[in-house]
């Protein structure tokens, strides 16, 4: 059965460092952000392909002469528009859903990392798509980084536990391998 770890926190406090070693470390984990598919949707809306938004995430603060006219020619500023307008539509549980048709692709991969978790609606449809024993969500905490000026909040689970992230050290994807040991099995 296929287990989900979801990392939960607000901007900058090492969610993606976390998923990227855990992947590094782990057999059979794979990274799947909540926003991947909504990324894809974005760039397609102004003709850019798949292959192209994995280019665009190298580099997604960066004025890229490809978006020239396109908001702040920066892949994050397509994202941010993109995801702001979906979420006025649709309410916040619309990329859950985008992300949980995705994510039933790799049903059966062993463990699927998710590094940008920020509303609850997240975790109940991962919770849905998986079943509550395969879900654990981890709440990524760093001293000097809280929610203000974010969006989102730290979410809630049974079970969930909370990972002090102090120094970003290159061991924190076997770190967060010992904390979840156990806990999924």
């Amino acid at each position: 059965m296929t287990k989900v770890i979801l990392l939960n926190g607000p901007r900058q406090v090492g969610k993606d460092f976390i998923a990227d070693k855990f992947v590094e470390d782990a057999n059979s984990a794979r990274k799947l952000p909540i926003m991947w598919p909504a990324k894809i949707a974005a760039m397609a809306e102004h003709g850019f392909t798949t292959s192209q938004v994995q280019y665009f995430e190298t580099c997604k603060d960066t004025k890229q002469p490809l978006l020239a006219g396109i908001a702040d020619e920066t892949p994050r500023s397509i994202y941010i528009e993109y995801g702001t307008r979906m979420r006025e539509e649709h309410g916040d549980g619309y990329f859950a859903k985008m992300w949980a048709e995705f994510a039933r692709r790799y049903r059966g991969y062993g463990v699927i990392v998710v590094p940008d978790v920020r509303f609850q609606a997240e975790v109940d449809e991962a919770l849905r798509e998986f079943g509550e024993h395969n879900v654990m969500l981890v709440r990524v905490r760093q001293d000097d980084f809280d929610w203000q000026g974010d969006i989102g909040h730290y979410c809630e689970h049974w079970m969930a536990i909370d990972f002090d992230n102090t120094a970003q050290s290159p061991d924190v994807g076997l770190l967060l391998h010992e904390r979840t040991r156990g806990l999924m099995l």
